[in-house]
């Protein structure tokens, strides 16, 4: 099985041995209720991110990204609530070991209804990653093959914007992972660049996704960027050349990628693009030009905005006690997308320029009237309350941050 850009037998067999040990491993905590197992993410595609040190053994860069797939046997909601309710727990406390296990930044599963992928219509950006780059790890039947056949066109621009917000979440993590950069080879460090290169990335997808020439491979996207400098977004030459620094990082990384920058000029930079790139991809999707950050988030409705599926969500994980009641207003931020949307860019503005953005938190739902960096940590928590993220920041270095 080829998991990786490199054509190396050694390298393909020492990821496939944690193949074998994760499969077993989840095998004997679903056991039926299992029905396969899909590699996606970077290995799914055979373009994992990975270091070859000089004794030839590999380290794994990125992480490892799952889909667990389980027939429902009680109905579609029924089944969800059984088999997330049953499971959700084990499998996230699995993650964490098999992740020290392995020597991974972590391990990702996501369970997934077989009867969910004849329901995609329009795919989600990690549905058409998965059609069209996955290895199927459990199972001699492939799930993916449920779902109809898909073009770049199909996939909606808001995906883009999606895109945009998740990687905009890694840039806010990055932040925290600064202060910790006191030697080269410490695991912040490279965690901070991992998240730089995700932002970087998302950039140049996000234009192949509102063009209508978007490719699940990353060799594929690296080669033909350059197609993108007719757009009329003004620092395009500036993020192709980002783009395939990126690229090249992500298909075949190098210990000294981004040496050539100085960490906190590199997060400023970054971030700086990435919120001009922002406005623009903002302003094409919706057809409204927006002239900076608070124009935007002006334009966004006020008030949040939940559907009843969403406030039982928030209600459900406050009687569980996985929230607190102040954390409620922070969490129908979370739930209602589009202001989730301008939350996220409004938080990464003003950690870059807080002087010149700090009336942003004023027209925002909520008006949690603390710092940028109690709010932005709050988020992340709040979003990501377990895996490496969590442990990250509720470690000791990070408090009072």
């Amino acid at each position: 099985m080829k998991y990786t850009a490199y054509n190396n037998t050694k390298v393909d067999q020492q990821i496939d041995d944690h193949m074998k040990l994760i499969a077993r491993e989840l095998k004997i905590i679903l056991g039926k209720d299992l029905y396969s197992i899909i590699l996606t993410g970077g290995f799914g595609r055979g373009e994992g991110s990975i270091l070859i040190n000089p004794d030839n053994t590999v380290r794994i860069i990125n992480d490892y990204d799952f889909e667990i797939v389980y027939r429902p046997k009680f109905g579609e909601l029924l089944s969800k609530i059984i088999i997330k309710t049953k499971y959700t727990k084990a499998l996230s406390i699995l993650e964490e070991r098999l992740a020290r296990e392995i020597g991974v930044k972590q391990l990702d599963f996501t369970l997934r209804s077989l009867s969910d992928y004849p329901s995609v219509k329009k795919p989600k950006l990690s549905d058409y990653d998965t059609k069209y780059g996955h290895i199927v790890l459990c199972s001699e039947n492939d799930p993916t093959t449920l779902m109809p056949n898909f073009n770049n066109e199909d996939i909606p621009s808001f995906e883009g914007s999606w895109l945009l917000r998740n990687r905009g979440i890694g840039l806010l993590l990055a932040y925290f992972y600064l202060d910790r950069n006191k030697t080269p080879d410490c695991q912040a460090t490279d965690n901070f660049y991992i998240e730089i290169n995700k932002a970087l990335l998302a950039m140049g997808d996000a234009l192949f996704i509102i063009n209508k020439c978007y490719h699940h491979s990353y060799q594929r996207r690296l080669d033909t960027v350059d197609e993108l400098a007719s757009t009329s977004f003004e620092r395009i030459t500036e993020l192709i050349t980002l783009y395939k620094i990126a690229a090249e990082h992500k298909l075949r990384p190098k210990n000294d990628t981004f040496n050539a920058f100085e960490t906190r000029e590199l997060w400023h930079l970054v971030a700086n693009l990435y919120i001009d790139l922002f406005i623009y991809y903002e302003s094409i999707r919706q057809k409204t030009k927006f002239v900076g950050v608070e124009h935007y988030v002006n334009n966004i409705p006020g008030k949040v905005s939940l559907n009843s599926k969403e406030k039982l969500r928030i209600l459900y994980e406050f009687l569980l006690g996985n929230i607190k009641k102040s954390d409620i207003p922070l969490m129908g931020i979370i739930r209602d997308k589009a202001i989730n949307l301008g939350f996220t860019i409004s938080l990464l503005a003003c950690l870059h320029d807080d002087k010149k953005h700090r009336k942003l938190f004023k027209n925002m739902p909520g008006n949690l009237g603390i710092t940028s960096q109690e709010v932005s940590k709050k988020y992340l928590l709040l979003s990501h309350p377990s895996g490496e993220l969590a442990r990250f920041l509720n470690s000791k270095d990070t408090q009072g941050k």
